[in-house]
């Protein structure tokens, strides 16, 4: 299979407007879509370099992946590609290319092969996806909102929440959380997410105040991942490993989930190799969205239901953000799942 054709269009989605005192959500999400296609086939992927996470701008992505596009297609696309084993970084190492527009071409590519052989995304991928994934909620906002939002996620059949902390104070933090919990109760588990916000000395304070509270784990406590295991034999509290899962250099001692984000991390071969790695350690591999548009997301969707064998609920609840116009009801959970 060779790639004859191809295509880049810029998007932009507006967030909702009552999402704009968030910073994360004052500027519409920009990204490009790409289209590759064969003599008989075509297949869409997603470049979306974000500044909160890539150090390539828009410009920048656009400008390699159309000077790289004219060199791939004079190649022919080795079959394996699909394994997720290596051949994608044999094929395209020699570009260098920045995370999200090796993302984006390697789900185009991957894209193609389902066309071709008439299947969906995680069929192709795996031999029996789930037909569901559940979903983790975000949940943004000031205390009495969030609350809110959980009361009724609740109701409507999620098991787990996630918020951030580690941006007031400890104070401030545990309050959030002692105000949620006893607004749901027992019914939803809570994730938590310290963006690497403390030394270990304040993630320990903060680790031993939540020990009465339902915490699945907490995301990145540490400013120095390499201390997460005293962290976790002071507190007993779980870690999920997110900005610092690409280095991979932190004992498994307290780690229980690698939060993979493809366009972050350069595709879903980079994804899924750190997923296989996790599998053997018994760390559950969570696939999550960085405020992809409706194609990347719906993408993710499949690939988080080809990488666990059992369902877990993954961090793809982000559609909601968006303007209403440009939310797309398959990706809207219901029941706090998404059906493929």
């Amino acid at each position: 299979m060779k790639i004859t054709h191809w295509e880049i269009n810029d998007y932009q989605l507006p967030f909702k407007p009552e999402c704009a005192s968030e910073p994360l959500f004052s500027q519409p999400r920009r990204g490009l879509i790409i289209s590759l296609q064969t003599a008989t086939e075509m297949g869409c992927g997603e470049i979306a370099p974000w500044s909160e996470l890539h150090q390539e701008t828009m410009e920048e992505a656009s400008q390699q992946c159309t000077s790289v596009l004219p060199s791939l297609a004079r190649k022919k696309l080795p079959e394996d590609l699909p394994q997720l084993n290596g051949a994608f970084e044999r094929l395209l190492s020699e570009y260098e290319l920045y995370p999200s527009v090796r993302c984006g071409l390697e789900v185009a590519i991957l894209n193609l092969f389902a066309r071709e052989k008439n299947c969906t995304l995680a069929e192709l991928l795996v031999k029996n996806p789930l037909p569901q994934i559940s979903i983790n909620s975000l949940l943004p906002g000031h205390i009495q909102d969030i609350a809110t939002q959980a009361k009724r996620l609740a109701a409507q059949g999620y098991s787990t929440v996630k918020m951030k902390v580690g941006q007031r104070t400890i104070r401030e933090d545990l309050e959030r959380i002692r105000f949620v919990s006893q607004a749901i109760g027992p019914t939803l588990r809570l994730r938590l997410d310290a963006n690497q916000a403390w030394n270990l000395e304040s993630a320990i304070h903060f680790g031993k105040a939540i020990r009465n509270y339902p915490i699945d784990y907490i995301e990145e406590p540490l400013a120095d991942p390499t201390r997460i295991p005293e962290f976790f034999q002071a507190t007993g509290c779980q870690v999920a490993l997110d900005e610092s899962v690409a280095g991979n250099n932190v004992k498994s001692n307290g780690i229980t989930a690698f939060i993979l984000k493809p366009m972050a991390l350069g595709g879903f071969e980079r994804a899924v190799r750190l997923a296989r790695i996790g599998h053997t350690r018994q760390i559950t591999p969570i696939i999550s969205s960085t405020f992809e548009s409706p194609l990347g997301l719906s993408c993710l969707v499949q690939l988080a239901a080809a990488i666990n064998p059992i369902d877990v609920p993954v961090g793809l609840d982000t559609i909601k953000f968006f303007h209403k116009d440009f939310q797309e009801k398959p990706l809207i959970p219901k029941k706090g799942k998404i059906n493929l």
